[in-house]
């Protein structure tokens, strides 16, 4: 259930021209790229109704330079492509370091209501 909400997830992104699509964190950051990650807090949490669940998922977008309007770019890409998730909220673009480089991202949080197959 949680994996092939994120593997949709992920296929709906590669809509998104021009940039990578990665599944977790990869291990090395590539800029530009886009990957689909685990939220930090709450990643399922119980339905509105029984036997339905909410799945969380965070999508961060990275790259290398401070362009606010490519980031803009990518952020409405990444919305367009999401229509059946519902947008929880977008942090504010910044800047954070890894690996001794300096990146500009966000991040996209999204949840989906769903059921395990069967119920």
């Amino acid at each position: 259930m949680i994996s092939e909400l994120r593997d949709r997830l992920t296929a709906d992104l590669k809509a998104v021209e021009g940039i990578n699509i990665e599944t977790g964190v990869p291990s090395r950051l590539t800029p530009p790229v886009i990957y689909v990650t685990a939220p930090p807090d709450s990643y399922v949490l119980s339905g509105q109704t029984f036997g339905e669940y909410v799945i969380s998922l965070d999508v961060q977008i990275v790259i290398r330079n401070r362009d606010l309007a490519y980031m803009d770019t990518l952020i409405e890409g990444v919305l367009a492509n999401t229509m059946d998730w519902a947008l929880v909220g977008v942090d504010a673009p910044g800047i954070f370091s890894a690996n001794n480089f300096e990146y500009f991202g966000t991040t996209i949080h999204l949840s989906k209501a769903t059921r395990p197959e069967g119920a």
